[in-house]
């Protein structure tokens, strides 16, 4: 069954991924793709005393513009893995996740090519490979809200561009250990981003 759900969750990703590229060649103008790294600070809350690493990956967006100053924004990643700590600071076990978000963004007025932004949005975080010293782990799938703040600079008289933002994201995973309910890990991390963009 873990073999089962790892397997669609991999199909449901090459899916998303296989339509957003063939959305792109499709469509030229109002496309803009950026790729680059985002560090993931979780703010932990749980009943388990435990803590939970921040983590750095490679991350990658497809945007499109629905209207003058309006994007719709799909955020991917390659999966991170997350330590699971104790409150001493020793390493217990392990995690990964992937945390596809869809988000809507304002584009403020461009200055001197800079162009912040804000934008809100939902996000679903698959939870999977779960590891615990001494026990077997298992943590629910999370669907939850997201927010960012922004600013993009795009280089004169070129589709290239620089981005960095920052965003919120609510994340909650009810946790069972040994097939018994060990309550809600809340992560609610701060996400920042550093990206090269390219505007078709």
């Amino acid at each position: 069954m873990d073999i089962f759900k790892q397997r669609f969750r991999f199909s449901m990703w090459v899916a998303l991924m296989t339509v957003a590229v063939c959305a792109m060649s499709a469509h030229a103008s109002p496309w803009t793709f950026k790729v680059g790294a985002s560090q993931v600070r979780p703010d932990v809350s749980s009943d388990l005393n435990i803590d939970v690493s921040d983590e750095m990956n490679l991350t990658g967006s497809i945007e499109y513009e629905l209207m003058p100053n309006v994007i719709g924004e799909i955020l991917l990643a390659v999966p991170f893995t997350h330590d699971i700590e104790s409150v001493a600071g020793n390493t217990i076990g392990s995690f990964k996740h992937l945390p596809p978000t869809f988000s809507a963004k304002y584009n403020f007025a461009t200055v001197s090519g800079l162009t912040p932004y804000v934008g809100a949005g939902l996000n679903y975080t698959f939870v999977f490979d779960e590891k615990l010293k001494g026990a077997t782990l298992k943590g629910d799938d999370s669907f939850g809200f997201s927010a960012l703040a922004g600013v993009g600079y795009q280089y004169p008289n070129s589709p290239w561009g620089v981005a960095l933002d920052l965003r919120y994201i609510s994340i909650e995973s009810d946790l069972t250990i040994n097939g018994a309910s060990a309550g809600t890990l809340k992560v609610d991390p701060m996400v920042v981003s550093l990206s090269a963009s390219y505007k078709y």
